[in-house]
């Protein structure tokens, strides 16, 4: 017997017990929910009713997703490894969208916060130390644009400016 045939006579045997390493992978996580449950203080009889749930939705879910793509691939005429990859690729394919569509949500959140940060400083001088009022804040701006429009010299009067506000600030 070569090592070609016992692998066959292996995979013929799974097979027929319907056992699979989707199975395995469930029992697998199953048991990581029990272990996370009853460090998280619940008893015995709720960890094994958490973890029993998390193997029947496994199997419910992933079982479903990987019967209908298979039957998908079947049509298409692939068969053996190359249908069994497809299927294991579709699969985590597909159960990667949510977390795919939550990343993309708290990425727009990130932004929005940091763009909130932003215009919170609104009418700080600087990197915000002086603390502006709305009407300062305007005819500093005010200011600003006069002197870009005419041209004048922005190192003498900024720093003018910069000096005014550091005699107050003492």
């Amino acid at each position: 017997m070569g090592v070609a045939n016992i692998a066959s006579k292996g995979i013929q045997m799974a097979k027929s017990t319907g056992f699979n390493i989707g199975d395995a992978m469930n029992v697998g996580f199953a048991y990581s929910d029990y272990k996370g449950a009853r460090n998280e203080g619940n008893s015995r009889a709720v960890s094994a009713a958490k973890a029993a749930t998390s193997f029947a939705w496994g199997e419910f879910y992933y079982g479903g997703i990987n019967k209908v793509l298979g039957k998908g691939i079947e049509k298409l005429g692939v068969k053996g490894l190359a249908a069994g990859a497809l299927n294991m690729v579709g699969t985590m394919a597909i159960t990667m969208i949510p977390a795919v569509i939550q990343g993309v949500g708290a990425a727009g959140e990130h932004t929005t916060q940091q763009m909130g940060q932003g215009y919170n400083r609104r009418g700080s001088f600087g990197s915000g130390y002086f603390n502006m009022t709305e009407a300062g804040y305007t005819m500093r701006q005010r200011s600003l644009n006069a002197i870009r429009s005419n041209g004048l010299n922005t190192q003498s009067v900024l720093g003018n400016e910069a000096r005014t506000y550091y005699r107050g600030s003492v």
